[in-house]
């Protein structure tokens, strides 16, 4: 009788068992997202952002779970939002930004980056190589850093009386310190004068056009950075 009751109880068991199992919900995926500046500046990327993660089947809410942080255009909260990131335990970071990836690399060695808007990665302390990145991030560049000479040069063809030329960036963004030397080397190739004009916040940018405004430059190149990319409009409306 014991052997019988035994019996009866495991198999019991093994029917209650997938039951049980089948009945705890599945931890949905979560994604952490970091970017510099505000929703509505990059609502084309994340529009762009969650049609991509549509298009291979993963909706917000419904297959995975998205944790947004913003900057707001301030830079110095990036360490504190990577931070949040990391301790609500996600399973990937996307981010765009030179500032933005070296805050999450710097609290995470754990945690896997994507990385997009990265000039040189390899300059920039992110990867050890393009061919071979190590470590947890890894993404794409999309403006090389020598092509700040190429631009000079299309410049200079526009306009070949052209002998002096304004540059914006923003000193928080080693990135931008980086194609600025390589811009410098192809202005003394060119005999082109620059002027760069650093705008460290949101608020300067008035003041950096009054700067501009003072100098003999008759052109503008703003460099890559997240933040002078969200005050994109403000920047054109005051060039203009």
């Amino acid at each position: 009788m014991r052997r019988r009751e035994l019996i009866r109880l495991i198999t019991g068991a093994a029917l209650i068992w997938p039951l049980a199992a089948r009945a705890e919900p599945e931890r949905m995926p979560r994604i952490g997202v970091l970017l510099a500046g505000t929703p509505s500046s990059f609502a084309p990327r994340t529009a762009a952002l969650l049609q991509g993660l549509q298009d291979l089947g993963y909706i917000e809410g419904r297959t995975i779970e998205i944790e947004w942080r913003w900057a707001h255009d301030r830079v110095e909260r990036l360490p504190e939002l990577s931070a949040e990131l990391v301790k609500l335990h996600v399973d990937v970071i996307i981010t765009g930004g030179t500032p933005a990836a070296k805050a999450l690399k710097a609290a995470t060695p754990r945690i896997p980056i994507v990385m997009a808007i990265i000039a040189d990665p390899v300059a920039a302390g992110l990867v050890e190589s393009l061919a071979r990145p190590g470590g947890n991030a890894t993404g794409f560049s999309i403006v090389a850093p020598d092509l700040s000479g190429k631009r000079l040069q299309i410049l200079k063809e526009v306009v070949p009386a052209i002998s002096a030329v304004a540059v914006l960036l923003n000193p928080a963004n080693p990135q931008s310190q980086i194609e600025l030397k390589e811009m410098q080397v192809a202005a003394q190739a060119l005999d082109l004068q620059l002027h760069p004009i650093a705008i460290p916040a949101e608020a300067a940018i008035d003041s950096a056009f009054e700067t501009i405004g003072k100098t003999s430059s008759r052109a503008l190149i703003v460099l890559t950075d997240a933040i002078l990319y969200s005050q994109r409009n403000r920047i054109v409306a005051a060039a203009a």
